[in-house]
């Protein structure tokens, strides 16, 4: 095994979460969750090194369209659990970003 895929958990394969990655293991399982299916994005989410401000930037997009589409409710004045957890990993990755 190559210290990336650990076992099997809810049928996903489990990734250890990189040293890069501020947010935990909890929420390092819930980017897994959402990047499932997205290939580049799933590589950056799993990658020993952290990725660059471009990369960084595209996951925003891709956070920032999964908030609008699933992390609020029908009154669009506080985020759902999912979307508490997505503005999470927002933080994150925004961190990634050099300050100008």
């Amino acid at each position: 095994m190559t210290g990336q895929a650990m076992s099997k958990r809810d049928g996903a394969a489990e990734h250890k979460q990189p040293q890069w990655f501020t947010g935990g293991p909890v929420l390092h399982r819930f980017l897994l969750e959402m990047t499932a299916s997205e290939g580049a994005l799933r590589a950056m989410a799993t990658a020993s090194s952290p990725p660059s401000e471009k990369d960084s930037e595209t996951m925003l997009d891709f956070l920032s369209d999964q908030l609008v589409s699933v992390g609020y409710t029908g009154d669009w004045e506080e985020p759902n659990e999912k979307g508490r957890k997505i503005e999470a990993l927002i933080d994150v990755f925004n961190d990634l970003i050099p300050e100008d």
